[in-house]
């Protein structure tokens, strides 16, 4: 550690607040008090949305910010795409679970990650 270096604040202190969920009609919007007395306005996505059109989604995002308003629900899908458990090849398994031999590459993996750096 640097003779200078100093930290900054207590990064492993999380306050407890109670969960904040709120439950209104599609395609209406409500004011949602969050912890500190700020006020969130939320909007829900209509019954007939199609979160498949991407420029309705833009649209609704764009229009939404320019009330500051918030869109709540699935704005925009890709059903022809992998989803993200597919993408980064995760595994069912929860990661705390997994042993040592599962999650600690091998020496001559590591090697091969440092020569791709160099």
């Amino acid at each position: 550690m640097k003779d200078h270096e100093e930290p900054l604040g207590e990064i492993n202190f999380i306050p407890f607040f109670e969960d904040i969920s709120v439950d209104y009609e599609a395609g209406s919007s409500t004011s949602v008090k969050m912890h500190d007395g700020s006020h969130l306005m939320l909007r829900k996505l209509t019954d007939d949305y199609n979160p498949s059109d991407k420029m309705s989604a833009l649209r609704t995002l764009h229009d939404t910010a320019l009330r500051s308003e918030f869109a709540t629900g699935v704005i925009y899908i890709e059903p022809d795409k992998d989803d993200f458990f597919t993408t980064l090849n995760l595994v069912d398994e929860p990661l705390s679970s997994l042993g040592v031999e599962r999650t600690r590459p091998g020496r001559e993996v590591l090697d091969q990650l440092m020569d791709a750096l160099r």
